[in-house]
């Protein structure tokens, strides 16, 4: 297992910076060289791509995690093959980092918003009546984050409210994440922690492993 990465409480004052080139060269570093290995190396997504060949012909990467999207005072990073599916996600905002399973509706890097929906979906369908699912979300204290909220900017749904929480129907929905949000102060202990940073990241995914594959199998047979 590679070593486990860390999010010093610096990182958010080095988000801070309108400049996507700028966020690319303070974090690609680190979000290649510590994380995608660490990811790469936990049992829970060491077989991301062979479970996607269930529903995908050809998976293209080995590996589950290996993108770096740099933007204005954010980056992310998703499992490969995930733009228009349910994506294992990982991003830094100036007052957090997420992790969790996310949903981009736009057509932004060629995604696609037909299966993006169906996906979302089904991940609510298979999610709606779960006591399993209902006892992760309070174990691991899952929000969600969506785009856009009645003022445009982002909006967040505290854990209480995640499992009956919906999308407005207007304007449309163009993101929504469900995870983890570990936040500069309150999780510091956490976040520079190896072993429970690791540990959260480990157990997030794990715990969203099984509906992400139930959703996707189910979306599949939509097509």
């Amino acid at each position: 297992m590679p070593r486990r990465p860390t999010v010093p409480d610096r990182f958010f004052d080095d988000i801070q910076t309108s400049s996507e080139e700028e966020v690319g060269r303070r974090f690609q570093g680190w979000v290649v060289d510590e994380l995608h290995p660490f990811l790469n190396g936990l049992s829970c997504l060491d077989d991301v791509q062979v479970i996607r060949k269930r529903w995908k012909a050809r998976t293209g990467m080995p590996t589950a995690f290996g993108t770096f999207r740099p933007y204005p005072r954010h980056w992310c990073s998703f499992n490969h093959g995930g733009r228009s599916e349910a994506q294992f996600n990982v991003g830094l905002y100036p007052s957090y980092l997420r992790v969790g399973l996310g949903f981009e509706f736009t057509e932004k890097m060629g995604g696609n918003q037909t299966d993006v929906a169906m996906a979302f979906t089904m991940f609510r369908n298979v999610t709606r009546a779960s006591p399993a699912y209902a006892a992760f979300v309070k174990a691991h204290r899952i929000e969600a984050e969506f785009l856009p909220a009645p003022n445009g900017a982002l909006g967040h749904v505290p854990s209480a409210a995640v499992l009956a929480w919906e999308p407005a129907p207007s304007p449309p929905i163009q993101w929504v994440f469900f995870g983890r949000m570990l936040r500069r102060g309150t999780d510091r202990e956490i976040l520079e922690d190896p072993l429970r940073f690791g540990n959260v990241l480990r157990d997030v995914f794990a715990g969203f492993k099984p509906f992400w594959v139930r959703a996707q199998e189910q979306a599949a047979k939509w097509k």
